[in-house]
């Protein structure tokens, strides 16, 4: 058996491991000093009365930096817009504030983040995959070089961008960047004629050169760049800051004088908005399409021009205002060359992110399909505004001015009432009932709306022939629902006229609504004009439903005004 060793516990002139003195030997009588302790566990710690336990402190998390190289194109450079580095830099904001631009590269700190995205490798794919589409990243090719690198500090992911490799926090970074050539490192690339003569080839050859010759042979650059891709000093950042607007301009190469032909040059601008779009988390409804034509151009002939580009909903996505674009541009006519393009936005709005689906199935695992109102919107641009219509609703409780038609695009929400609208009180319904839009704005439910109501409206009503006070059409009618007043309409019809009821100047009504059945089983909906109010209509024959004669008494009239499906 091993003999045991005697460790040394805390004495009275030392502290013990909680910082506080330790206890003193028991002095029990009969029992020495150094046999107080024996037979009974050793006692722990104690600590003081008045002080709580320390909490738990949160692990500290390891930083991760990725370095994205920009797509190089010298046709997008020039004063007046944003460059590719810039736009890649406000395009990656949308993930994370901690952005800033380091050479040529641009660099994400992403440790706070990653589990906001789902982790490491479904990030890295959303970004590379993202940037590529967007046309921000090089698009390399299998053999090439990818536009993206990882690893535990900034200048160590540049670094590893350059030399062609992924991954610098799986594996030790110290040997991943011994094996770069020396190009990788700026600092070092600068003296790269002389250390290859000296005979060094890849950063690892330099670090092993002695530290006090390459300082007085090189400077202390060089020394402070390679400390810092290694992890021995740390680096400050200036994080990018978006624009609070976007505006950029683009001088053309050439003179163009055909609208499609200002495609390719549109987009480069239309890059940069989208790009701007994603770093403020928002997405716009109008866009605006400037150009200055050429100074030779007629004296009749105006300095410029302007398209204004509007979206059925909130969107930032490069391909639908791309055909949108084209859409407007492809019915362009220009009265001269243009010389200069423009692109700038008014207002935006913040935009939220669609929800993932959670569903396994195949429809879910399909490819999006374009929404229906980008749809309609592409017909109303090729087709014309007033060719594709949508439906408004009207607070009003006449069934012919609940809704309005307009072209598509505006907005399909109920107008708000106001002042003047709640002076003239709402309309009356026998059971207190309010109108089908006044209840939607409100929040009713559908069920709150009383009586039936016909998907057929005829317009103008048709007038009924009357036996014994009895309505007929083609056959005398039984009546199944009612009465359903329906009263009000003195302010006047907006937006166009009806039919003039006699006795009023204003498109005024009183009605009672029912719902009545004819021989033949099909489902009507009657009303009866009251007082003197009888609206001037065409009648219609009890038997065959055709126009009649007049009715010499127009006082109490029942009229046809909408058919059941």
């Amino acid at each position: 058996m091993s003999p045991l060793r005697h460790t040394r516990g805390p004495g009275p002139d030392r502290p013990d491991v909680q910082g506080f003195p330790a206890p003193e030997p028991s002095s029990s009588p009969g029992l020495k000093p150094e046999e107080a302790g024996k037979g009974r566990p050793p006692e722990g710690p104690r600590s003081s009365p008045g002080l709580m336990p320390r909490p738990h402190a949160p692990a500290p998390r390891s930083p991760h930096w990725l370095a994205l190289l920009p797509q190089v194109d010298p046709a997008q450079a020039g004063p007046g817009r944003p460059s590719p580095q810039q736009q890649l830099a406000w395009w990656a904001l949308q993930f994370t504030p901690r952005v800033c631009l380091l050479e040529e590269a641009v660099l994400l700190e992403l440790s706070s983040c990653l589990r906001l995205f789902g982790g490491l490798r479904s990030l890295h794919e959303r970004i590379q995959r993202e940037g590529r589409a967007l046309g921000l990243l090089d698009a390399s090719a299998p053999g090439e070089s990818p536009a993206m690198a990882w690893a535990p500090n900034a200048l160590a992911a540049l670094a590893l961008a350059r030399g062609g490799r992924l991954n610098g926090l799986t594996r030790p970074l110290s040997p991943l960047l011994d094996a770069l050539p020396l190009p990788c490192l700026s600092a070092v690339q600068v003296q790269s004629a002389m250390l290859a003569r000296l005979g060094c080839r890849r950063l690892g050859d330099v670090r092993r050169l002695p530290r006090a010759g390459l300082a007085r042979r090189f400077g202390a650059e060089l020394l402070l760049a390679l400390d810092r891709a290694y992890g021995e000093l740390r680096q400050a950042h200036e994080w990018v800051r978006l624009p609070e607007r976007f505006e950029a301009r683009l001088e053309l190469p050439w003179r163009l004088d055909d609208a499609p032909a200002l495609m390719p040059h549109a987009e480069s601008l239309l890059r940069s908005c989208c790009a701007w779009l994603s770093g403020h988390h928002a997405g716009l409804s109008s866009l605006r399409l400037g150009w200055q034509h050429d100074a030779m151009r007629a004296r009749d002939c105006p300095p410029g021009g302007e398209l204004l580009l509007r979206s059925a909903e909130l969107t930032r996505s490069f391909e639908h205002l791309q055909g949108l674009l084209r859409e407007h541009l492809a019915q362009l006519a220009l009265p001269a060359p243009v010389a200069e393009l423009r692109l700038w936005v008014d207002r935006i709005e913040p935009l939220r992110p669609p929800n993932s689906d959670l569903r396994l199935d195949e429809q879910a695992r399909a490819p999006a399909r374009e929404p229906l109102s980008l749809l309609l919107q592409r017909c109303a641009v090729r087709l014309g505004p007033a060719q594709v219509c949508q439906s408004r609703p009207q607070a009003d409780a006449r069934p012919e001015a609940m809704q309005t038609w307009a072209p598509w695009g505006g907005s399909t929400t109920a107008p708000a009432s106001t002042g003047e609208e709640a002076s003239r009180g709402t309309d009356t319904f026998l059971g207190n009932a309010a109108s089908p839009a006044r209840m939607a704005a409100l929040g009713s439910p559908a069920s709150a709306w009383p009586g039936p109501q016909p998907s057929w409206l005829l317009e103008p009503p048709l007038r009924l022939l009357s036996q014994q006070e009895r309505p007929a059409y083609q056959g005398e009618l039984q009546l199944l629902l009612g009465p359903q007043r329906v009263e009000g309409g003195w302010w006047g019809w907006p937006g166009r006229a009806l039919a003039q009821e006699h006795g009023g100047q204003a498109p005024q009504v009183q009605r009672d609504y029912y719902l009545a059945r004819n021989p033949q089983g099909q489902l009507l909906w009657i009303f009866r004009a009251r007082g003197d109010l009888a609206l001037a209509s065409r009648a219609a024959d009890p038997d065959t439903g055709g126009p009649a004669q007049d009715d010499p008494a127009p006082s109490m009239h029942w009229y046809l005004h909408g058919l059941f499906a």
